[in-house]
């Protein structure tokens, strides 16, 4: 990876080359889990068929510590309930609709697991 400090540390300089060879280094771990689930076969499918990989940065820029943009990818299509090869952009949404939790609430129902409420939400996310 080529990175001497650890992925926190480095978040602060998150324009910094090195930053971004330790996001890229965790990007192609998720990548390659992804690629070994998709070659396991799982009844209909394969085991990425089957779940959701959920890779999250709790920041959006770690230099300014910025929550306001968190970004998030899912890989794997949650036994079709998920659908793929998509760009959600809740930005311009109110804060209630776009908490963290609404959309793990909403994975949630997705894997038979009812909550009313998980963390500060009691919605599910919409759109997703």
């Amino acid at each position: 990876m080529d990175a001497p400090d650890a992925h926190h540390s480095s978040s602060y300089h998150d324009e910094s080359d090195e930053f971004e060879r330790v996001t890229h280094y965790y990007i192609g771990q998720m990548a390659h889990l992804a690629k070994r689930f998709d070659a396991m076969p799982e009844g209909d499918g394969t085991v990425l068929d089957h779940s959701c990989l959920i890779w999250i940065s709790n920041m959006w820029s770690g230099s300014k510590h910025d929550p306001t943009k968190v970004p998030l990818i899912t890989l794997g299509g949650l036994d079709g309930s998920l659908e793929t090869g998509r760009v959600l952009d809740y930005l311009n949404r109110s804060d209630e609709e776009r908490k963290l939790c609404s959309f793990y609430l909403y994975i949630m129902d997705r894997r038979g697991v009812f909550l009313q409420t998980f963390g500060d939400s009691d919605i599910r996310l919409k759109a997703v």
